[in-house]
C-alpha cells in the first residue's frame, strides 16, 4: 500500500501509519482456552455460536477497549488478545489467576513453530520464497476467484505459473520413525548417492521445515518439491549431511487434525 501510494497515485493525499507497536498481544491457545477466556471476560459469550472461528470483537476492559480475535497459529482452539501496553501486565496476571487449576504455561516461538508445522501452517520466507504462489501451497481456496481483478491476478495465469512440474508444498514422514529429517536438505528420487560424486544428483526440491513431533512421536517435515501433489503417497529420499539418504513417505502437509475439529469446535 505504501509503494502504490508513492509510485502509482502520488497525487492522492493518503498516508499510512502502522499501529502494531501500539498494542501488546497475547495468544491464548489450547483445548481449555475458552474456559479461561470466559473467566477473564465474564460478560462475553465465547460459545461457538456467538464467537465462531475467525470472528473478531471489541471488548470493554477497564477503561479502554481491547480487540479479541478467535484465531490460532497452533492448530488448537485459540484467541488473540490485543491490548494497550499499559494494561498488558494486569491482563497477563488476570489470565494466570483464572487458570490456576488448568496448568496454563507460557510458550515461546520454538514451541509455536513446532505446533504450526504439525498443523501444516507455513511461515512466509521459510516455507516459501519469491517464486511460490498460493496455488503451489494448495491455498487456491483463498484466492477471490469471483473478483474482477486484484493485485497479482494476471500473474496466476501465466504459463510458467501453471506448469505441472512447479514446486509444491508437501509433507514428509520418515519411513523409519527413529530417523530425523534435517531442514535444508534435498529431496531426491535416488536412494544411493555415489561417493565421490561422479554425476549431478537430480534434486526435486528441498526441506523447508522439520521438527520432532512429541504428539506423533516421530519427525514431521514440509518440503517444496517438483510436482509435489502428484507424488503424495509415494516414497522419496532426503539427503543427509554425510551423503547418505533416508527414505520418506510423501503425505499432505497436515499431520494433526486434518478436518479442523480442534480449531472450529
Amino acid at each position: 500500500m505504501e509503494e502504490y501510494a508513492q509510485t502509482e497515485w502520488p497525487n492522492l493525499k493518503v498516508y499510512m501509519n502502522s499501529i502494531t507497536e501500539q498494542f501488546s498481544t497475547f495468544n491464548l491457545s489450547g483445548p481449555k482456552s475458552r474456559i479461561i477466556m470466559q473467566r477473564v471476560f465474564p460478560n462475553v459469550d465465547f460459545s461457538n455460536e456467538k464467537f465462531p472461528f475467525m470472528n473478531f470483537k471489541y471488548i470493554d476492559y477497564l477503561d479502554t477497549k481491547i480487540r479479541i480475535l478467535r484465531a490460532s497459529f497452533t492448530g488448537e482452539l485459540g484467541y488473540e488478545i490485543y491490548v494497550p501496553p499499559k494494561y498488558a501486565l494486569k491482563l497477563w496476571e488476570r489470565i494466570f489467576y483464572f487458570s490456576r487449576d488448568i496448568n496454563l504455561v507460557p510458550y515461546g516461538t520454538e514451541t509455536m513453530h513446532l505446533l504450526r508445522a504439525e498443523k501444516g501452517y507455513i511461515i512466509v520466507g521459510q516455507d516459501t520464497d519469491g517464486t511460490v504462489t498460493p496455488i503451489d501451497l494448495n491455498l487456491s481456496w483463498m484466492i477471490g476467484k469471483n473478483k474482477k481483478d486484484f493485485i497479482g491476478k494476471r500473474s496466476l495465469s501465466r504459463s510458467d505459473i501453471v506448469k505441472s512440474d512447479r514446486k509444491q508444498l508437501v509433507g514428509l514422514v520418515p519411513v523409519n520413525k527413529t530417523y530425523g529429517i534435517e531442514e535444508g536438505q534435498h529431496v531426491v528420487e535416488e536412494e544411493k548417492i555415489s561417493t565421490p560424486i561422479k554425476k549431478p544428483v537430480r534434486m526435486l526440491g528441498q526441506v523447508t521445515s522439520s521438527y520432532f513431533s512429541p504428539t506423533l512421536n516421530h519427525s514431521v517435515a514440509m518440503a517444496l518439491i517438483k510436482g509435489g501433489n502428484r507424488k503424495i503417497g509415494s516414497q522419496l529420499f532426503v539427503s543427509t549431511n554425510n551423503l547418505n539418504t533416508i527414505a520418506v513417505e510423501v503425505v499432505k502437509p497436515n499431520f494433526i487434525d486434518p478436518t479442523n475439529q480442534r480449531l472450529t469446535s
